[in-house]
């Protein structure tokens, strides 16, 4: 599909695009019913990208899982070059195959983060068939940050460490019940990394999904997000699912984590930041508590 689209070659996209086909951004949806739908899709994100000068795309697909028989949802990353460096921040696009009759695969549907806050010249939303959700701001931070737990839970699940670092930016700061640990170098990063995927096959891990529930920008580059987390084997609960928080940062066009407040129910699950070669060193424990004690009162016994 993206070698279609450098190629402006629009018989190619199409033929692999199912109708009726529905391509979401942040601030709504196109709906193509028709032919004629898609060629002006495809002539408008072609000008789009030849008014900001895009000489390629590089595209990398982070998963790929048969969901049915005849189905297929995954999701990707795209980075739209001009030259030697980035036109457009780095952005995530989930999509959804379907196999026709004619034995060929082609999307139904895909659904990326982009909004005009990133790019101001966004393809489609000035075409009759787009049709814009009445959200605000927030709702569209929230889809924001669900795509990318999306790609970095995925990432981590399919074992691909270099992938599963640029979620992160270091010094890293987990906080927990009663200690705060602080993972400073890649080494110890990938630590935590291979600690998760042992556990994940020995569970037999098949999905982790947090469901956003806020998320808040502080200033120009802090984003806060709280979210609830599932992780599964298959469609059963390997553990009680469970609130968390994460504060990123964006730099250099992409958002990454730079603090985690997990509140884990389960002792012997081993979050990030868990023991390791160089734990105790990273560790800060919290003070107990005062033992409550219980004051005398008179009156009659």
């Amino acid at each position: 599909m993206t070698g279609a689209i450098l190629a402006r070659d629009s018989d190619a996209w199409m033929a692999g695009i199912a109708l009726p086909h529905q391509m979401c951004t942040s601030e709504g949806k196109l709906i193509l019913e028709v032919p004629r739908d898609m060629l002006i899709a495809f002539t408008d994100f072609i000008s789009a990208l030849a008014r900001i000068g895009v000489t390629h795309v590089e595209s990398s697909c982070h998963r790929a899982r048969v969901t049915e028989p005849g189905r297929i949802t995954g999701h990707h990353s795209t980075r739209m070059v001009r030259g030697d460096g980035h036109v457009l921040p780095e952005y995530t696009i989930t999509w959804t195959l379907t196999q026709d009759d004619d034995g060929i695969w082609r999307v139904v549907k895909s659904d990326s983060a982009l909004s005009t806050d990133q790019w101001a010249d966004l393809p489609h939303n000035d075409l009759s068939q787009f049709q814009r959700e009445d959200t605000d701001s927030e709702l569209r931070l929230r889809k924001v940050v669900q795509t990318f737990f999306s790609e970095a839970d995925n990432t981590l699940l399919n074992g691909h460490f270099q992938d599963w670092r640029r979620f992160y930016k270091l010094p890293l700061v987990v906080e927990f019940n009663n200690h705060r640990m602080i993972i400073k170098t890649t080494r110890d990063l990938r630590r935590d990394f291979e600690l998760y995927r042992g556990r994940f096959r020995a569970e037999q891990v098949t999905d982790i999904t947090r469901v956003i529930r806020t998320a808040e920008l502080v200033g120009d580059t802090l984003l806060m997000a709280t979210y609830r987390a599932h992780v599964l084997s298959d469609a059963g609960y390997i553990m009680p699912a469970w609130n968390g928080a994460v504060t990123m940062r964006h730099e250099n066009g992409r958002w990454r984590i730079v603090s985690i407040l997990n509140a884990l129910p389960c002792e012997d699950w081993q979050p990030v930041g868990g023991p390791g070669e160089n734990a105790t060193e990273n560790r800060v424990d919290r003070p107990e508590p005062a033992p409550v004690t219980e004051t005398p009162t008179s009156g009659r016994n």
